[in-house]
């Protein structure tokens, strides 16, 4: 089992705070939510420096393209509830182009979390 994909945190305006699932009780993720404070989920897998990526997160990819290039982009981490599940969205699209499950993508690109979209918001422009 992953331990990663039990790890919340929350962003409350002004700094990002780790929420502990088994130490904290219901009342205290339900005052999180009542005040706004958008709740994001850890995706069970960490970037190239150990770092754990959340939802939110704007992460920075290498990989191969289909003629065997190095390509470099840049995505938002987001959940998609058509897949019920994370995708990375590109910032020129509107749409999350990659399930991150089903396209195997962590077997074959490299990423680094260079941000998220609270901290960082220019990170994402263009990411609507």
């Amino acid at each position: 089992m992953n331990d990663l994909r039990y790890k919340f945190r929350f962003w409350n305006g002004k700094q990002m705070s780790e929420i502990i699932p088994f130490g904290c009780d219901l009342y205290d993720i339900n005052a999180i939510e009542k005040a706004n404070m958008p709740i994001m989920q850890c995706i069970g897998e960490k970037d190239r420096n150990g770092k754990p990526i959340f939802e939110g997160d704007v992460v920075n990819a290498w990989f191969k393209n289909e003629y065997g290039n190095d390509q470099y982009d840049t995505y938002t981490v987001v959940y998609d509830d058509r897949i019920m599940g994370f995708a990375f969205k590109y910032k020129v699209h509107n749409e999350p182009i990659c399930d991150i499950w089903s396209d195997e993508a962590f077997n074959s690109i490299d990423y680094e979390v260079i941000g998220n979209i609270y901290e960082n918001p220019e990170l994402a422009e263009g990411d609507k």
